[in-house]
């Protein structure tokens, strides 16, 4: 994990990883809670958000993944989200539609060979 994680911010990205075992409880809540904090400001030029997950659901009335999604395209970043469409909320597919000049989907489907 240390190995891949310095990989990746060799790269430029922010790696936030939770050591430890146990029940995955509010790990969604932490993201976020950072996805939100940055996708609240604006930069020029406009920075791109990717995002792995499908998920849409209510979180138990807390904060979700299509939140998080839109505050960052309100604020003018374009967004990639990459997921499986078996598990794509429909939500992401309005975004597609109102934001299509910064919203792109694209599907594991297309681009792995599993």
């Amino acid at each position: 994990m240390v190995r891949d994680r310095a990989k990746w911010e060799f790269l430029g990205y922010n790696v936030s990883a939770e050591r430890g075992g146990g029940p995955e409880q509010f790990v969604d809540d932490a993201l976020h809670a950072s996805l939100l904090r940055t996708a609240g400001k604006t930069f020029e030029p406009p920075r791109i958000l990717a995002l792995l997950t499908g998920d849409g659901n209510s979180n138990g009335g807390r904060t979700t993944f299509p939140e998080c999604v839109e505050r960052a395209l309100v604020n003018g970043w374009h967004v990639e989200l990459i997921t499986w469409r078996r598990s794509m909320s429909n939500t992401f597919s309005i975004f597609e539609r109102e934001y299509a000049n910064r919203f792109r989907i694209r599907f594991l489907e297309d681009i792995s060979d599993y």
